[in-house]
C-alpha cells in the first residue's frame, strides 16, 4: 500500500508559492483562545470532519434505500487510529454510507460531485485508508441504485458473501 503524501505547489495561476500570512494567523490563533469565539463557532463544525463525510451530513434517498434492503448500519464509523502512522493529517474515523462491520464491507453511494477531481481525489484517498484497515471498499453511483436497487443489493450480498 502507497503511503499519502501531500504536496505543495505555487499558488494556482501565479507560478509562485504563497508565504504565510503571520498576520491572520496571529488573528485566528487569538479568535480560538477567546471562549466566547469558541463557544459560539465549535457547534458548528460538531460532527463535519471534511475528510471523514462528504455530502450535506444527511443520509441521501439511494444511502435510505440501500440500507432499508440490506438491514445494514449508515453512516457507519471507522477508527483510523492503528494506521495514523502511515497517512498525513488523518481524521479520527472514516463513516461510510453503509457498512457490514463483520465482513469489513464499506459501501459507498456517490453522487454526481464524487466525479470532480477533488472528491476523486479523497475518495481514492480514503479507500487507501480503509484499504489498509482490512476493510473492502464497494462504490456504487446514486443513479445505480436508483435504477435499479435489486441488482446493487445483489452485488452486496455476493461481495458479503465472498467475505465469509
Amino acid at each position: 500500500m502507497e503511503l499519502f503524501e501531500a504536496t505543495i505547489g505555487p499558488k494556482r495561476g501565479t507560478g509562485k508559492m504563497p508565504e504565510h500570512n503571520y498576520k491572520n494567523s496571529e488573528h485566528m490563533k487569538r479568535n480560538w483562545a477567546d471562549p466566547a469565539y469558541r463557544a459560539r463557532v465549535l457547534p458548528s463544525y460538531q460532527g463535519k470532519t471534511f475528510l471523514s463525510r462528504g455530502g450535506n451530513g444527511q443520509p441521501t434517498k439511494p444511502q435510505l434505500i440501500l440500507a432499508d434492503l440490506t438491514g445494514l448500519p449508515m453512516e457507519y464509523p471507522i477508527p483510523t487510529a492503528s494506521v495514523r502512522d502511515r497517512f498525513i493529517s488523518l481524521p479520527h474515523c472514516y463513516k461510510v454510507d453503509l457498512a457490514d462491520p463483520d465482513a469489513k464491507l464499506a459501501i459507498e453511494v456517490d453522487g454526481r460531485t464524487h466525479d470532480q477531481p477533488k472528491w476523486k481525489f479523497l475518495d481514492q484517498r480514503k479507500t487507501e485508508v480503509l484499504n489498509a484497515l482490512g476493510w473492502t471498499v464497494v462504490r456504487f453511483k446514486n443513479e445505480e441504485v436508483l435504477a435499479n436497487p435489486d441488482a446493487v443489493v445483489l452485488e452486496i450480498e455476493k461481495l458479503r458473501k465472498s467475505k465469509e
